[in-house]
């Protein structure tokens, strides 16, 4: 196991202590800039080249990927922040997200309209930009906020962005979109594969997208998911799709009183496992 760790703080929350993994050396702490990748291997500025089978990448909350990704024609079909979209891909974006906007209105116009001055207004408040005016770097577009939609639609399951979303309860949505995740690199997601079928991958990527930063648009939305009040939902959408239940109260009254905890969700894995053995 290797680990880069590059932050100020941190917490401590294992049983035991984790720098005994550090001092018997299975844990490895490089603090040097990545260069360069190759096939199973990353190369560090400083000339180190460590092997490797997977990177987790863990890089704070720019809404710009810290790694590049090349060429910037694939910007597009990964979702990622770009400031290089070509015209076309421009084009066909500005149309999608422009029915999502048709179909959320239908829904929820208040959306469309943006926040009011306060309770008593029917003025809508002022944006300020902010920092979103100094780049105009596009939004994170990823199926059911994880997926690039490009690949999706082709049928390609080879990369997840794990955590390009904001909500109160990280760790309950880590969890769910970890499993998520899983199923879908391992083809394990028949809703998903119809969805490709049909042809809406693209529609349902530009719709959670719009969503979301018509729900928040003045603050993370504009950039990635902001979830702190449409949480429970998202969790539902994608326990949905791995063929879990949603409903996990045990009766109606627990469901409709009591308000969700971590245990709630104890298990999910187990579930999982069981269903597809």
């Amino acid at each position: 196991m290797q680990r880069r760790y590059g932050t100020a703080s941190g917490t401590i929350n294992y049983d035991h202590d984790f720098f005994s993994y550090i001092r018997n050396g299975l844990v490895k702490i490089h603090r040097e800039d990545i260069s360069r990748l190759s096939s199973h291997a990353i190369h560090l500025a400083d000339g180190t080249m460590l092997g490797a089978d997977a990177i987790v990448s863990c890089t704070g909350f720019s809404p710009k990927p810290t790694i590049t990704f090349e060429p910037a024609s694939i910007h597009s079909d990964l979702g990622t922040p770009s400031t290089q979209l070509d015209q076309s891909q421009r084009s066909f974006w500005a149309q999608v997200d422009a029915q999502a906007d048709v179909n959320i209105g239908t829904k929820f116009p208040r959306l469309l309209t943006g926040p009011f001055q306060g309770p008593g207004s029917s003025s809508p408040k002022p944006f300020n930009p902010g920092m979103a005016a100094e780049v105009s770097y596009t939004p994170w577009r990823l199926y059911r906020g994880i997926a690039p939609p490009g690949l999706t639609a082709a049928g390609d399951r080879s990369l997840v962005f794990l955590g390009m979303c904001s909500n109160v309860t990280n760790t309950i949505r880590l969890e769910i979109q970890c499993l998520w995740a899983l199923a879908y690199l391992n083809g394990k997601l028949p809703g998903v594969d119809q969805q490709v079928r049909k042809g809406k991958v693209f529609e349902e990527t530009a719709m959670f997208q719009r969503y979301t930063q018509h729900r928040a648009p003045y603050g993370h939305g504009a950039f990635y998911p902001d979830l702190s009040f449409d949480q429970l939902p998202y969790w539902d959408t994608l326990l949905n799709d791995l063929g879990l239940p949603t409903a996990r109260k045990g009766n109606m009254a627990r469901e409709l009183f009591e308000a969700y905890t971590q245990d709630d969700y104890r298990g999910l894995v187990q579930e999982w496992k069981k269903m597809n053995s």
